[in-house]
């Protein structure tokens, strides 16, 4: 794909990601299901909070068997705002929540498998990535015990299946970044987004 195309992709599924409804919505609980193709698989989802509010981001899929879960919040900009992996007494596989208060605004949500998380943590940014990335099915090495395990298996030993259920509570809207807009090119739109700002602030300064 030619860079004017990776363009013409990214910012189509910015655009997309980051839609505010014009009119304020009510708030709702949306669920979101789908399945990863391999461990190092990043998915992002894009919501929006219309009056200050607590919110309550869950995944409800690993109880059910499901990939033991990661998520990472993030605001509209790709600022690290929080990640969560389970409780923090938990010593075995368990769906991830955060629960905070959360102004009017679009954010941004990954879900990523254990361990694969965020690279750097508070102060990073989105486009830091993730620790895994690269590494396909890095389960099987890090936690499997047989030749005949491939991906998916959890910290125990045990074979997780691929599902995810996600549900965000007390969102105006929510929805899964669209294809084609894989990680690499997500972050490119939110770079050329972030670039056209800055330009736009240094010529109203010179002005």
């Amino acid at each position: 794909m030619n860079m004017k195309h990776l363009l013409a992709h990214a910012t189509a599924a910015l655009a997309l990601a980051c839609v505010v409804p014009a009119s304020p919505a009510l708030a709702a609980s949306v669920t979101l299901t789908g399945s990863f193709n391999q461990d190092d698989d990043v998915r992002l989802f894009s919501f929006n909070v219309d009056n200050s509010s607590p919110v309550t981001l869950r995944t409800t899929s690993v109880a059910a068997g499901g990939f033991d879960t990661i998520l990472t919040l993030f605001n509209s900009s790709g600022a690290f705002l929080a990640e969560n992996d389970g409780p923090a007494t938990s010593f075995v596989p368990d769906d991830a929540m955060i629960q905070q208060s959360m102004a009017p605004a679009t954010y941004i949500l990954a879900l990523t498998e254990f361990d694969n998380f965020h690279l750097t943590g508070p102060g990073g940014v989105l486009s830091d990535g993730f620790e895994r990335t690269g590494q396909g099915n890095f389960t099987a090495s890090q936690f499997g015990s047989s030749p005949s395990d491939i991906a998916f298996i959890d910290v125990t030993g045990a074979q997780r299946t691929s599902n995810f259920s996600l549900t965000l509570n007390n969102v105006s809207s929510a929805s899964a970044v669209p294809e084609p807009a894989t990680f690499a090119i997500f972050i490119f739109g939110l770079a050329g987004i972030a670039g056209i700002r800055f330009v736009g602030r240094q010529s109203s300064n010179r002005s």
